[in-house]
């Protein structure tokens, strides 16, 4: 992307279980390779993101989006859709998505520029990160550093043994921090 247009992505709930698979993701397809173009096609690109936001919502692959642009100085977050699906509520750019696997590309987009910045290290334990009053486990001598996690070698399972979430279906909505930090402590790495 040039420095003077940047593109950025969310979208909602990202599957239906009735809209053909093939046709939802080439729709997702061409928007996010519009969204991530270097070059441009003549015409309104306001109305090449509306188009194909209107895309991906009537193909049943996203029950909102918003695409946020800056250009000439001045932010925007249109949004498409609605929030839930029943709600006639639109989407903006105060909306919170839950956005999945995709939140560790970005901590790891992150994680390499505060690494190249020197802010920290790839090799720092992540106690270091941590508030005094929370305690890492260290099992056998060994500390999870910030490149453990990225690199997801940290000993950790892919779901903490203490989530039991009162809605299957949304799991992580009531999993608090207090949670989270106590299975950081209790847990021993393998």
């Amino acid at each position: 992307m040039s420095s003077k247009t940047t593109k950025a992505v969310s979208t909602l709930r990202i599957s239906s279980p009735d809209t053909p698979h093939r046709q939802s993701h080439r729709t997702a397809q061409r928007f996010l390779s519009f969204c991530s173009s270097r070059r441009r096609r003549s015409g309104s690109t306001g109305a090449q993101i509306d188009a194909l936001a209107d895309s991906l919502i009537k193909d049943g692959v996203a029950i909102g989006c918003v695409v946020g642009t800056f250009r000439a100085g001045e932010t925007q977050f249109p949004g498409q859709g609605k929030t839930r699906k029943r709600s006639s509520q639109a989407p903006d750019g105060r909306t919170i998505y839950e956005i999945g696997s995709i939140s560790t590309v970005f901590t790891g987009v992150l994680l390499a520029d505060m690494s190249l910045r020197a802010d920290v290290k790839l090799d720092d334990p992540l106690q270091s990160c941590m508030p005094n009053s929370v305690k890492v486990s260290v099992t056998h001598g060994r500390s999870i550093t910030l490149e453990n996690l990225a690199t997801h070698t940290s000993g950790l399972p892919r779901l903490p043994d203490n989530l039991g979430p009162m809605d299957p279906a949304n799991p992580h909505v009531d999993y608090t921090v207090q949670k989270m930090m106590t299975f950081l402590l209790q847990h021993d790495l393998r």
